[in-house]
């Protein structure tokens, strides 16, 4: 007959203590990723200006920009892939990416007038304002 351990929850601490670094490894990961992408928003004086780290994202058929609705749509995509080869070993590597993001405009980006840069995996798009206040003061009666 086998005798039940003395302490039935010494394997459950073990268990949990697997589960919390496996939680933290992945969100360490996932950390990594978001950071890679990056995206900063600027207003300044007479136009937005969107930043946006891409990296590997070097040539401009690498990253697609299109305007909806007042709503500015990035998507990127790299696949590369290498091959070294010499008298005893062949090794091939592969590298995919892919990055998607909607930013919402404000109401006075003029979107008809968008101009678009990518530099060393950098993306900054300009976006000129309107120069018209939309903003409204509403009076409120009292009843």
């Amino acid at each position: 007959m086998n005798k039940l351990p003395d302490d039935p929850f010494q394997h459950l601490g073990r268990i949990m203590n697997q589960v919390d670094r496996f939680f933290h490894d992945v969100s360490k990961e996932m950390g990594t990723l978001l950071h890679e992408n990056h995206i900063e928003m600027e207003e300044r004086e007479k136009e937005y200006i969107i930043t946006c780290s891409l990296p590997h994202m070097i040539q401009k058929d690498h990253v697609q920009l299109h305007i909806e609705n007042h709503v500015l749509f990035i998507s990127a995509h790299l696949n590369q892939s290498s091959e070294l080869k010499n008298e005893n070993m062949l090794k091939k590597s592969s590298y995919a990416s892919q990055f998607r993001r909607m930013i919402p405009l404000p109401p006075d980006a003029l979107t008809e007038e968008v101009h678009a840069t990518l530099n060393k995996g950098v993306l900054t798009v300009r976006i000129p304002k309107s120069g018209k206040d939309t903003s409204k003061v509403i009076d409120i009666d009292l009843e």
